[in-house]
């Protein structure tokens, strides 16, 4: 199919859907009822398009990919839809936003503590960075300086899909540095064999911070 008879049908298949969402008006947005079409041939032109418009999507390109993508992200679903190669015609469902599953998982696991933590913060020192640390059991060795070269062991909190701790890991090795005048520790000051517990928005561990024999 040509681009101009691809174009055309295109245009026919948004004038006879207009036609069928008349007959039945309870099935169309209310914004526009449909009366409305909005021809556009960039994406980010969707943007001015009102919710309950028949989108009429022509890009400048044959055998756009993009299509499915806007179909997904712009498109009233429960509604019909038209589309070939070259274009698409589609209600518009309006502004959505559009939020990342990993990131929507970490929140409904840590965000909960984190929200607490930040509206009770005593005991707690937040961090430049907007995590909260404390101490849980200070050490017995010598304290933790700039200049001291020490090794972290980190332990997992683990949270299920409700907030709520289930289980705290086994301490493992993490690294080995010394330690820089602008390191996270200094706000907290922790003694060699010191725990800290860290809470952020979407991750809680503890840290076990131990001096390294020597210096290298």
């Amino acid at each position: 199919m040509s681009i101009r008879r691809n174009l055309a049908f295109l245009a026919a298949a948004a004038v006879l859907t207009i036609g069928a969402v008349d007959s039945c008006p309870t099935a169309m947005a209310a914004d526009t009822d449909g009366k409305r079409i909005c021809s556009v041939t960039r994406v980010d032109d969707i943007k001015g398009c009102a919710k309950g418009d028949q989108i009429l999507f022509l890009p400048t390109t044959w055998g756009n990919e993009q299509i499915p993508v806007i179909a997904a992200a712009s498109c009233d679903l429960t509604q019909n839809m038209v589309w070939t190669k070259g274009g698409l015609t589609c209600i518009y469902a309006g502004p959505r936003p559009v939020v990342s599953g990993q990131v929507a998982l970490l929140d409904s696991k840590f965000g909960k503590l984190y929200r607490q933590v930040q509206s009770a913060p005593a005991g707690w020192t937040k961090m430049r960075d907007g995590s909260f640390w404390r101490i849980t059991r200070q050490g017995t060795g010598y304290a933790i300086v700039p200049g001291m070269y020490i090794r972290i062991n980190l332990a997992d909190v683990e949270h299920d899909l409700n907030g709520n701790e289930v289980s705290r890991g086994i301490f493992r090795f993490d690294s080995e540095f010394q330690v820089r005048p602008d390191h996270l520790l200094n706000q907290v000051r922790p003694n060699s064999g010191a725990e800290i517990e860290v809470v952020k928005p979407d991750a809680h561990y503890l840290i076990r911070v131990d001096q390294t024999p020597g210096e290298r």
